[in-house]
């Protein structure tokens, strides 16, 4: 699908960024979530 100029001219850059925010927030959560199942793999018993 092709994009012209006046469709992205339309865009609302706010909400982009916002939703940007949002997934980088969450990736971060995970990654966070990851390390910790990790780092308790790591305790004896």
């Amino acid at each position: 699908m092709a994009l012209s100029l006046g469709e992205i001219d339309s865009w609302d850059t706010g909400a982009l960024e916002e939703f940007s925010h949002q997934l980088g927030r969450r990736s971060r959560t995970l990654e966070d979530l990851g390390t910790s199942v990790q780092d308790a793999a790591k305790i004896p018993g």
